[in-house]
């Protein structure tokens, strides 16, 4: 990155194997009816596929990847789980 030429990447600072990222995804509140879950994400897939919106959210880095509601559950536990055990193990605390 322009401006930064002698900061250290992390894997250069001791972790090679560091991956973090961030995703975005839509959520419906607790309780929602499964017929409703299932228009809202056949209609989120749809308009991932827009190819000019493809080529916009490509151009500013995302990668579009789209799923169903159970493997957006599946990555929500997954990340939880995984951030929630570094946060214990380095005794981290929100405010």
């Amino acid at each position: 990155m322009e401006g930064y030429s002698d900061v250290p990447t992390v894997a250069e600072s001791g972790l090679p194997r560091y991956k973090a990222g961030f995703w975005v995804g839509l959520l419906a509140p607790a309780g929602t009816p499964r017929a409703i879950v299932e228009k809202l994400n056949v209609e989120v897939q749809k308009v991932l596929k827009l190819p000019d919106l493809r080529l916009q959210l490509q151009k500013a880095g995302f990668d579009l990847v789209g799923g169903s509601p159970e493997q957006f559950a599946a990555t929500i536990d997954f990340e939880t789980k995984g951030w929630g055990d570094i946060l214990r193990q380095k005794n981290i605390k929100l405010n």
